[in-house]
Formats: structure tokens, C-alpha cells, sequence
């Protein structure tokens, strides 16, 4: 005898089609009001090349490609404005695309210790000043760092090429218990 008349086939076949839906809803949400609209706003800013959404991780990735930009802080800021704004307090990680070559990478690192001596000490305008003569002395076309009260931002020039590099800020006693 067979209870309800109900069939395994069917409750299954039943599910299938309920989670298909349930998963489709989901994904024009994402879509509609996280994607194209963090898209959106993201590319709208002034030096935006172009702009790459992955809502799949945690936290959310937005890949963001930059022309050469006057001040990379002020154009992150904006960048992070519009995600904040769009995101709603979910957690997401901006990473910044250049157009950087084999030597603009070396002279970054040429200058490296004296940007985390910088960070290290907080001693921020002169490590401005070393990081300037240095990309002199190494022929770039320009270097500027700006300091806000989050994170470092080094833009290195040298003809077409360009690096951006966007570093957090640490405390100096970060870390160590007791300090």
C-alpha cells in the first residue's frame, strides 16, 4: 500500500525544480544588485580603465584597471566610496591594475626599504623625500607617495609604464603584546 498516493520521482523532481529556482533568484540578485551596479559605479570613476566584479568569494573581489591617474589616493578613495556605497557593509578587497614593466617593478623595490622604514617609523615626510630622490637618481619620469590614515599609496612613472602600489599602514608596536 502505498501511503498519499506520493511517488519518489515526483517529490524529487519537485525539489530539483524548486532549487533551480531558488539558486536562479539568487543569482539575479547578485546580479542586479551587487554586480552591475558596484560595475557601474566603480567605472563611472574618473581613470578607470576597467572593472572585473567576483561575488563567488568572501570577501567580494572588485579587479580594477587604471589609466594613469594624477593621485592614486583620491582615486581610490572614490573607487571605495562607490563600494562602500554599493556593498552596504560586505566585506570586499579592491585590487589595483597598472601597466607596470620589469624595470618600474625593480625600482620599486630598489625603493621598498625605504618605504617600509616609512611605514615602520611613521616618520612619513621623510620617506616622501628619499623616495622622490630616489626615483631621480633611477631616471623615472615621476614618483609620488601619499600617506591617509589606512594605507600607503606609491605611483611610479617611467614613459608608458606605470605601477601603482597600494600598502596598509601598521602601527610600529602592531603585534607585539604588552606595547
Amino acid at each position: 500500500m502505498r501511503p498519499l498516493g506520493v511517488r519518489a520521482p515526483v517529490v524529487i523532481g519537485v525539489m530539483a525544480i524548486v532549487l533551480a529556482l531558488l539558486i536562479g533568484a539568487q543569482y539575479v540578485f547578485t546580479v542586479e544588485r551587487i554586480d552591475r551596479p558596484l560595475h557601474d559605479r566603480i567605472a563611472a570613476v574618473a581613470g578607470v580603465r576597467s572593472v572585473q566584479v567576483d561575488t563567488s568569494r568572501d570577501p567580494i573581489v572588485v579587479d580594477v584597471r587604471l589609466d594613469p591617474v594624477p593621485n592614486l589616493m583620491e582615486t581610490y578613495a572614490e573607487i571605495r566610496q562607490a563600494a562602500d556605497d554599493v556593498l552596504a557593509g560586505r566585506p570586499y578587497e579592491i585590487r589595483v591594475e597598472d601597466r607596470r614593466n620589469e624595470k618600474l617593478v625593480d625600482d620599486y623595490y630598489s625603493m621598498n626599504a625605504i618605504i617600509q622604514e616609512g611605514l615602520a617609523t611613521g616618520r612619513f615626510t621623510d620617506m616622501v623625500a628619499r623616495v622622490e630622490a630616489a626615483a631621480k637618481e633611477l631616471g623615472l619620469d615621476s614618483a609620488k607617495v601619499y600617506v591617509d590614515s589606512d594605507r600607503l599609496f606609491v605611483q611610479l612613472r617611467a614613459g608608458n609604464a606605470y605601477l601603482y602600489e597600494v600598502l596598509p599602514r601598521r602601527q610600529a608596536t602592531e603585534g607585539r603584546a604588552g606595547q
